[in-house]
């Protein structure tokens, strides 16, 4: 069957209404919404991709989004990778597949170098050189049980206006630049106005002596009793004292809203701050490769010190990848060249996780995601890879 891929245009968007109403289960028809669909030129940073068939039908489909994310204190340019979506009739014909493929070509053509998606079918990302690198979390508390959690004195806390934009801002890059693979949060996928944020979430701040410490962006749900909640969205923090005032402040709501949920990027962290258990409510995994590896390793921050280790890369979806390399880390910068021995064999997917700060060599051993090498060369890339573990606060 001879299969076209290319980037869908305006004339495109009812057939992929159509095709995403069928994958993704929504219930209304073409019909009611065609004349409100929204052209594929007013999706700003989305790159959208589609296969058609001989008849020229549109059979899959799929968004390369133009984000960033942060790795090492640096902002790396990434393709997500969402709403893949492929007809019933040609599921399990490997067109998914061709077209994943292609997409990682263009990306690395526009200049992303990783990518990251969140799977529904993680085998099929895992054949290509994805994987799973961390999870978005939503942990659930009683209510009431952070009633003994006590303000600290010395901050203030105030609710967000408009006018404190840049503050919320610069305590959310400040927070995502001390982590692994937290969203860049401004350009046109992050287009919505604070006025806008603040119409669906209360955002509350945080202010110490020297300016602002955290906030928090949360609602309650609809009535009271058992079935009402309080949904925190946001618990950005960057001392102790304003996350204990923040979970202070979400425990005074224990008699209407019973149960709260707070999306974290680290749960084990918050585990710190609380003087009860957490019930883990939902995980949603997300899955990272690299897709142009020498830019990708110079893209990122490094820890300070001075490391050479010689990689053999295996990837075959992307081949300009592969082969002998020599990762080589000095002065908060690395980078990856092409030569050297090849001491330590290591796949996209291996190669993806030591990236994001995942796991370490030992664990990647354990799944034949690395070999050859020894104990020195697992310690290079131990610490050459070291930092925070890797999170995520923005599903896509």
């Amino acid at each position: 069957m001879e299969l076209t891929i290319r980037p869908l245009a305006d004339e495109d968007v009812s057939a992929r209404y159509e095709l995403n109403r069928v994958a993704f289960g929504r219930t209304q028809p073409l019909s009611q919404v065609e004349a409100t669909l929204s052209r594929i030129a007013d999706h700003a940073g989305m790159n959208w991709w589609g296969v058609f068939d001989e008849r020229g039908t549109l059979v899959a489909d799929a968004a390369d989004r133009e984000q960033g994310q942060w790795f090492g204190g640096r902002l790396v340019p990434t393709s997500g990778i969402a709403g893949v979506a492929v007809a019933p009739e040609f599921r399990g014909t490997g067109v998914a597949q061709k077209l994943l493929k292609h997409m990682l070509g263009a990306a690395r053509d526009r200049g992303a170098v990783i990518s990251t998606l969140m799977p529904s079918v993680p085998g099929l990302y895992r054949k290509l050189g994805w994987e799973q690198v961390g999870a978005i979390v939503d942990e659930r508390v009683v209510t009431t049980a952070l009633q003994s959690v006590r303000a600290v004195p010395g901050v203030t806390v105030r609710p967000v206006t408009v006018e404190d934009f840049p503050v919320v801002e610069e305590v959310y890059r400040a927070y995502a630049r001390a982590g692994n693979g937290l969203m860049e949060r401004s350009g046109p996928l992050f287009k919505a106005t604070l006025a806008e944020v603040l119409d669906e979430y209360r955002m509350t701040l945080v202010e110490g002596p020297d300016g602002a410490e955290g906030y928090a962006s949360w609602k309650r749900t609809d009535g009271y009793g058992l079935g009402a909640k309080l949904i925190v969205k946001d618990l950005i923090t960057l001392t102790e004292r304003a996350l204990t005032t923040l979970l202070a402040q979400f425990g005074s709501w224990g008699t209407v809203a019973p149960t709260t949920e707070i999306r974290l990027a680290l749960p084990d962290e918050l585990v710190w701050g609380l003087p009860v258990h957490l019930e883990r409510a939902s995980t949603d995994a997300w899955m990272l490769r690299l897709v142009d590896a020498p830019a990708a390793i110079s893209a990122r921050g490094w820890p300070e010190l001075r490391a050479t280790v010689d990689l053999e890369i295996v990837d075959e979806v992307c081949p300009w990848n592969a082969g002998p390399h020599r990762l080589m880390v000095a002065g908060g910068s690395a980078t990856l060249e092409p030569g050297g021995s090849g001491e330590v064999v290591i796949g996209s997917r291996g190669l993806a996780v030591l990236y994001g700060g995942g796991a370490s060599t030992a664990a990647l051993r354990r799944y034949d995601l690395l070999y050859g090498g020894d104990g020195r060369t697992d310690a290079l890339l131990d610490a050459a890879f070291a930092g925070p573990r890797p999170g995520l606060l923005d599903a896509f």
